[in-house]
C-alpha cells in the first residue's frame, strides 16, 4: 500500500508540475501578444497622426491659394476703376 501512495504522490507532483508550467507557458504567450498589440497599436496611431498631418498641410495650403487669388482678383478690381 505504502509504494503505491508513493506513486501516486509522484503522479501529483508530476501534474501539479505540469500545470504550473503551462500557466507559465500562457502568460508568456499572452504578455508576447499583448506587446504585439501595443506595437500594431503605436503603428496603426503614427499613421493617423500622419494622414491628419498630410491633410491640415493640404488645407493649409489650399486655403493659401484661395486667398491670394482673391487678394489678386480685388486688386484687378481696384485698378479697373
Amino acid at each position: 500500500m505504502s509504494a503505491s501512495l508513493d506513486h501516486f504522490s509522484r503522479g501529483l507532483e508530476r501534474a501539479f508540475a505540469r500545470r504550473k508550467e503551462q500557466a507559465k507557458q500562457q502568460i508568456q504567450t499572452v504578455q508576447k501578444v499583448a506587446a504585439d498589440a501595443v506595437a500594431i497599436d503605436v503603428v496603426t496611431s503614427d499613421a493617423i497622426i500622419t494622414t491628419q498631418q498630410d491633410h491640415d498641410e493640404l488645407y493649409r495650403a489650399t486655403i493659401i491659394r484661395l486667398m491670394v487669388n482673391h487678394i489678386r482678383q480685388k486688386k484687378e478690381l481696384n485698378n479697373d476703376r
